[in-house]
């Protein structure tokens, strides 16, 4: 029991109930819960820590890493704050037309020039907050279908 209650406390539950008491279901939704609290807390502060080390800063529309600030499009400013209000979850291109992300770009051109645009736009977000935008492990590919934002990319 001890054990497992360091291991949660760990996750950053700060509520633990060990014993007969509580289903491990319900145990396993608060987790859950506070963990994906513990993610959005940038809607809160502005700013977010990625995995890799990108710090990014929404106030100022700035990602910070390396030592080099970059600016962020509004698009790709945009995008990132989609990707992060659904984490792992596989995000399509219609999904992003029909999104207002899209709705709000000076220049739209039809769906599939559209199409372009995403890919272009999902390649100057990875290069601004992954470490190797060729290899990313914050914003994946899933092959045929959309992008995904990683269980682990928010530190």
């Amino acid at each position: 029991r001890q054990k497992t209650e360091e291991q949660l406390f760990d996750y950053g539950v700060d509520d633990v109930v060990i014993g007969n008491s509580i289903c491990p279901s319900i145990l396993v939704s608060r987790i859950k819960r506070r963990l994906f609290n513990g993610r959005v807390l940038w809607t809160q502060t502005n700013k977010i820590m990625l995995k890799g080390g990108a710090l990014v800063d929404f106030a100022r529309r700035e990602v910070r890493f390396g030592g080099i600030t970059k600016t962020l499009t509004f698009n790709v400013d945009n995008l990132l704050k989609y990707f992060l209000k659904n984490p792992e979850r596989i995000i399509t291109k219609d999904e992003l037309w029909q999104s207002d992300i899209w709705e709000q770009a000076v220049c739209r051109a039809d769906k599939e020039e559209n199409g372009k645009a995403f890919d272009m736009a999902i390649g100057r977000l990875r290069r601004s907050i992954e470490a190797d935008h060729k290899n990313p492990q914050i914003i994946k590919t899933v092959p045929g279908k959309g992008w995904m934002l990683t269980r682990d990319a928010v530190v």
